[in-house]
């Protein structure tokens, strides 16, 4: 298709969803947030090993908190490999959530890691901006194509990559700053006015061009 006639209209977080920042409990550490439904692309079992990894190596780990609708994927497998990496003091697995309680995990979050194997566009960064909390995400074009500079990326196959990310993200506290500032930056590029005053000026053109035809 000629280049001309394609139009990109960039994605952006629901209406409504805005000014979500984050308000963490200074007397409780962060956690490492994953919203994902429990299908194997999203890649739940490397993130685990990879978290059982980071405990190894660090004093003060944050907890992992996974949300997802519990009927979903290999969910079952999930769970049993929490319990055989001996994970259940640190691991929560919330489930599905409403929109207020799922806004109150993004809030009192320290960081979202984003390990899916692939995926179309990558909503939860946009959520994570919004929020400011800092991005580990998986290093896939489409994901990159979200967040740009404003994400630490990772080989999200191989669990000692994503185990050093984990360390690094919750032991350097300017780092996190700095994707965070990055992350609202980035975040601009992304509302709904922008796309759909580009759909209306398209719709538009298409009816003056349809009715040039006509007369």
């Amino acid at each position: 298709m000629p280049h001309r006639k394609v139009w990109v209209l960039p994605h952006a977080l629901p209406p409504g969803k805005t000014n979500r920042q984050s308000k963490q409990n200074t007397n409780q550490l962060p956690y490492f947030l994953y919203p994902a439904n429990f299908w194997a692309h999203k890649n739940h079992k490397t993130l685990l090993v990879a978290y059982r990894n980071y405990l190894n190596h660090t004093n003060l780990p944050w907890k992992l908190v996974l949300t997802g609708h519990p009927d979903s994927g290999n969910s079952q497998e999930i769970k049993s490999l929490i319990k055989t990496l001996g994970l259940e003091d640190f691991v929560d697995y919330l489930g599905y959530l409403s929109g207020d309680e799922y806004d109150a995990v993004w809030s009192s979050a320290g960081a979202l890691v984003f390990p899916s194997n692939y995926e179309g566009f990558g909503l939860p960064l946009l959520e994570a901006m919004e929020s400011g909390i800092p991005i580990i995400a998986a290093n896939l074009p489409s994901l990159r194509e979200v967040a740009d500079s404003a994400a630490l990326y990772i080989n999200q196959r191989s669990p000692d990559c994503i185990a050093k990310a984990l360390g690094q993200i919750s032991s350097d506290k300017n780092w996190r700053e700095t994707l965070i500032e990055k992350g609202r930056e980035r975040l601009k590029l992304f509302d709904w006015k922008k796309p759909a005053e580009t759909f209306m000026n398209l719709v538009i053109n298409l009816l003056k061009g349809k009715d040039e035809k006509q007369k």
